[in-house]
This record gives C-alpha cells, sequence and structure tokens, in this order.
C-alpha cells in the first residue's frame, strides 16, 4: 500500500505516502482518510482506516506516528514545511528526535562503510590515512574539527601530535 493511515496524538488521522516518506494529509476523520488512500489503493480501505482510529497497527511493517515524525526529522531536517506541519501536532518530541538521531547515525555510518569499502584496498599509506579521515568525517559530522582538535592534544598542550588526512588515491 503506498499510503496508509497513521493515528495523530490528537485521535485523527493523517495519511503517510511511503513513496515519499512523509505525511500527504492530517486531521483527517475516518471518511476523509479512507477517501485520500481510496484514490492510491482498493481494497477494504474503509475498514482498516476505522481499525487505525481505534488506535490498532493492522501491520507490523506500519509506521506510527512517532517513527514517522522521526524519519522526516532525520531525512528531511527539523526546517522543512511538512516537518514542521508535523511537529506542530506532536506533543512530546522525545520519541521522534530518538529515531531521527538513530536515522542520522545510520546514514552517517552508511557514508563510512562507502568510502572504506570504495577506497579502502588502494595501495599507499597516504592514500589509507585519507580513507581513514574520510570515515571518521562522516562518522563525526560537525563535531569532526573539534574530535581531531581533542586527539592532536597532549601532555604538552595544545598539538602535542598531529593528524594527517593523507591524500586522495
Amino acid at each position: 500500500m503506498p499510503a496508509y493511515p497513521v493515528l495523530q496524538p490528537d485521535g485523527q488521522l493523517a495519511v503517510w505516502s511511503t513513496v515519499v516518506d512523509n505525511f500527504i494529509a492530517f486531521d483527517l476523520s475516518v471518511e476523509s482518510a479512507t477517501y485520500v488512500i481510496g484514490l492510491r489503493h482498493s481494497g477494504n480501505v474503509k475498514e482498516i482506516c476505522q481499525r487505525v482510529a481505534n488506535g490498532e497497527k493492522p501491520f507490523d511493517h506500519w509506521k506510527d506516528w512517532f517513527d514517522c515524525v522521526g524519519l522526516m526529522i532525520g531525512r528531511y531536517g527539523e526546517d522543512d514545511a511538512e516537518v514542521q506541519a508535523a511537529l506542530t501536532r506532536t506533543p512530546d518530541r522525545r520519541i521522534p528526535d530518538l529515531i531521527a538521531s538513530i536515522w542520522n547515525a545510520e546514514g552517517r555510518m552508511n557514508d563510512a562503510i562507502d568510502v572504506l569499502l570504495r577506497y579502502g584496498q588502494i595501495d599507499g599509506a597516504h592514500h589509507k590515512q585519507w580513507v581513514i579521515d574520510q570515515a571518521l568525517r562522516a562518522l563525526t559530522g560537525d563535531d569532526y574539527t573539534a574530535l581531531i582538535q581533542s586527539a592532536c592534544d597532549g601532555e604538552d598542550g595544545a598539538d602535542t601530535y598531529t593528524w594527517e588526512v593523507g591524500i586522495a588515491p
């Protein structure tokens, strides 16, 4: 099903699109959600919308409200208009923020793995240094500079040690 109903915290329904990983409608009744989803899917849509409105999760792979909002924050950022629309309907940000941080960490990890697998077998110590540096940049994001400075500080003060960034292959 390319779109399915999600129970909002206020008891109304929203429609989540698995095509764009975003909500395509908010603040719907069962009838309105049935209509919106029915434009994209046939079958027992009204029954499924009613089950969701009653607090059920018809399929294990469907995300709930907080999962969807967390995914949106992680993918699009908090400044996105649709994310803002969802956040205004979210009374407790803790779960979506946690899910967004996990989503971002998985993305950074995948980026690091990509660099390691793509370039890690290239000969030359200077190229290996570059691969390690690029993987660390992917993993740490905005914290990279502070982490490197901390690693270079030592018993003789700032810049006791050096960090080599290597040479791109």
